[in-house]
């Protein structure tokens, strides 16, 4: 006798205690976006290589002097056409020094850095986490006309090679 009561009595308390879980409600929301197939990097623009010549040293020998502005396009194609887009890039480096606006240089030249901007704007300095944002045309590109320089923040250049890497995220509004 002493088994059915207990029997009895845990089945009254699970009865009691599934209704008391069973009483508390939850509402959640799904969210989410839709968005259009990517944009493409032209494949004139992948990972292209930007000459900057010969380049004396005597010419960046004073601090904060730049050698002459060499231009570049990256183009991106095969964007959603829709009116209004916009497309935004974000250009990421290893930058030189404590500033954020040079890039810095990874060849045997010394106390040389790769400073950009945008074309149209050269005041417009393009560092390491630093965004421009383009229209995208009727036809689905967009166009990011570019700018890079030699530039030595401390001064005192000395020779040797340039090399420096710079990547473009693109994200498209």
């Amino acid at each position: 006798m002493n088994y059915y009561l207990k029997a009895a009595v845990m089945l009254l308390s699970a009865g009691v205690l599934s209704s008391v879980a069973m009483a508390a409600t939850s509402d959640f929301n799904i969210t989410g976006t839709v968005i259009a197939f990517p944009c493409e990097v032209d494949p004139d623009s992948v990972s292209q290589t930007v000459d900057m010549g010969h380049v004396s040293t005597s010419g960046l020998a004073s601090p904060n002097s730049g050698h002459t502005w060499k231009t570049f396009d990256i183009k991106v194609i095969n964007c959603p056409k829709i009116p209004g887009g916009k497309l935004t890039a974000k250009f990421q480096g290893t930058p030189a020094g404590d500033a954020n606006t040079l890039y810095a240089n990874t060849g045997s030249a010394k106390n040389v850095a790769i400073q950009m901007a945008q074309n149209a704007n050269p005041d417009a300095i393009q560092g390491n986490g630093s965004t421009m944002t383009v229209d995208v045309s009727d036809d689905g590109s967009a166009m990011f006309a570019m700018r890079a320089r030699l530039y030595s923040e401390k001064g005192g250049a000395t020779q040797g090679s340039i090399e420096s890497q710079v990547q473009f995220n693109f994200t498209y509004q």
